[in-house]
């Protein structure tokens, strides 16, 4: 069920969710990374060794915003990008990669979901507790 997330994939800024910066700044992201990540193409590798799913996020010069390593159905430590801690749980609900993660530092909740459809995939974020969310597309690079 894993398989249909591995690659790498380019974030669609035309297909974009108008609310993005807002939602960073719910996440009490800086300014400057907020920019960086709104300008840049930013791409998610996921990849899998044994049973662990690894998730990278980089910016579209090769900076990693965040490398995190995490093993299906059990809580983990998530380094979100900015470098705040998180735990969490990682799970495939209804053929989605689902996680919610709880900021260490803030009383904050992030909901998040992945769907993949052919080399589409729709990344949802949700944080229940401002009501906000914040969807992002990404394409399959080949």
């Amino acid at each position: 069920m894993v398989e249909k997330f591995i690659g790498t994939w380019l974030y669609n800024h035309e297909l974009a969710d108008n609310n993005e910066e807002v939602f960073l700044q719910n996440l009490d992201m800086s300014g400057d990374l907020r920019q960086k990540l709104i300008e840049s193409k930013p791409r998610i590798i996921f990849s899998v060794s044994g049973d662990y799913f690894t998730s990278r996020m980089e910016t579209g010069d090769g900076q990693i915003l965040n490398e995190n390593k995490f093993k299906l159905g059990q809580e983990c430590d998530i380094t979100l990008p900015g470098g705040r801690k998180a735990k969490g749980m990682y799970s495939i609900t209804d053929g989605k990669l689902c996680a919610e993660l709880k900021a260490e530092d803030l009383n904050v909740t992030t909901k998040y979901s992945s769907e993949v459809n052919g080399d589409k995939m729709t990344t949802k974020f949700e944080i229940p507790e401002t009501g906000m969310t914040t969807i992002y597309n990404y394409t399959k690079m080949q």
